[in-house]
């Protein structure tokens, strides 16, 4: 806990959703003590909370919605979830993070932010990055193109107004990177990218670069819809070449914003972790969120503390998303890991697997947005082969005709399929019926 005032403010919101909220008063009904500290309190069960919440929203709120908006989550690997947020709490959010982001050195005096966040659809994301530069507590100008924009459009703009820092996520930075070095003009003025929606590799960070020469780069937040924002980067680096910049893009380390949540790592048997570099589940405690409170809230990641007194910790990814093809289960990451292996090239940004039925039978597609190997069929036996190492239930589909060959589609990062209102790539795109 920070301060003495975030530890009232918590205490405030673990009682208001006490006596509120249906949910977390059926959760503490068994907790006796009349101010528990947060030890003390059971964690939120995010599949039960979910399927109630679906169901009828009322039983996860403390009150009527009556005030503020409803934010979509982008729902890239799963179900999108809706969550219900005042006004109040917009504002408070904005005023947290803009106030984080100048504190870092992500956004200064004279900055003027080319916002390339998806707008509409009841996604939270532009909205939350607009209110954040609006409170910022230094003069910045602000650049509302949306990822919508063309992207000629949004070259031109960036070059107009000389624009030196741009947010956005991931998959729409690499889309504008890949357009700008077709036109062979690098945006020079760029001092800063804030990138968001997934991980970097030194591979993804080197071609942005190439269009990007002198911008340091640099995660915007650690955050989640269901939860808010958690953190960000303590300190921006000094210039684009500062060894502080490149591992702060592809390994970042981030610092809990005080005012805004209480994070925890928790083990896999919900025992508090403190020690430093043992991998843990992130838990969060909003600040902000009385209208529809996360208390103790399981993220989905994993993380390490790297000074705990400090609350500085390291993501180091998400715990469970994964694809399921007849009996066999593939982390995401892993696949990213072997393709990039066997490829021998970055596939962060640029790879969908797409899962078809054709009859009575599977199909995996890796639709990757790379250059066609000279050779695809030493390609797809090498990556079956591993496949085959990583799973007998895959083997044993496979041999039994049950899951398809392995397929490939080489594409250009254009046709990749994203959420067009969010902005997020489409992990997983399961076109089975």
């Amino acid at each position: 806990m920070s301060s003495h005032a975030d530890a009232q403010t918590l205490q405030d919101i673990i009682q208001y959703a006490r006596k509120h909220s249906p949910y977390y008063r059926d959760l503490y009904k068994d907790v006796n003590s009349v101010a528990p500290s947060l030890e003390e309190l059971p964690v939120t069960d995010s599949e039960r909370y979910w399927e109630l919440a679906h169901a009828d929203a009322a039983t996860v709120l403390t009150s009527p919605f009556t005030d503020g908006s409803p934010i979509r989550s982008g729902g890239s690997t799963t179900v999108p979830k809706m969550v219900f947020i005042t006004r109040r709490e917009i504002a408070l959010s904005g005023q947290i993070m803009g106030a984080a982001w100048v504190r870092a050195g992500l956004l200064a005096p004279g900055d003027v932010i080319a916002n390339l966040y998806s707008f509409g659809g009841m996604y939270g994301g532009f909205q939350y990055v607009n209110k954040a530069i609006e409170n910022a507590p230094a003069p910045v100008a602000h650049l509302p193109l949306s990822s919508a924009c063309p992207l000629d459009i949004v070259e031109h703009e960036i070059e107009a107004f000389a624009a030196t820092v741009i947010i956005a996520p991931v998959f729409h930075i690499t889309r504008l990177a890949d357009h700008i070095s077709k036109s062979g003009r690098p945006a020079r003025s760029v001092r800063m990218i804030l990138f968001s929606g997934e991980s970097l590799s030194t591979s993804i960070v080197a071609t942005w670069r190439e269009v990007f020469p002198h911008a340091a780069i640099h995660p915007s937040m650690y955050s989640s819809v269901d939860s808010g924002g958690l953190a960000v980067v303590p300190r921006a680096c000094a210039d684009a070449d500062d060894k502080w910049a490149v591992d702060m893009a592809v390994a970042p380390i981030y610092a809990v914003v005080p005012g805004g949540s209480v994070v925890e790592l928790l083990a896999d048997d919900g025992t508090a972790i403190t020690e430093p570099d043992t991998p843990g589940h992130v838990f969060i405690t909003s600040l902000v969120r009385r209208l529809q409170p996360a208390i103790r809230y399981p993220v989905g990641d994993l993380a390490v503390w790297v000074d705990y007194g400090a609350r500085a910790l390291r993501f180091l990814g998400r715990g469970s998303v994964a694809i399921k093809i007849v009996s066999s289960w593939f982390d995401i990451s892993v696949l990213k890991a072997l393709l990039a292996e066997v490829l021998a090239t970055e596939v962060v940004g640029r790879l969908q697997c797409v899962l078809r039925r054709e009859g009575l039978v599977s199909v995996l597609i890796f639709r990757l947005a790379v250059a066609a190997p000279a050779d695809e069929d030493e390609v797809r036996e090498k990556v079956e082969a591993r496949l085959r190492e990583l799973s007998p239930s895959w083997t044993k589909s496979r041999d039994a005709g049950r899951i398809a060959p392995l397929r490939f589609e080489w594409v250009d990062v254009s046709e990749l399929v994203f959420q067009e209102n969010s902005g997020k790539l489409k992990e997983i795109v399961d076109e089975r019926v």
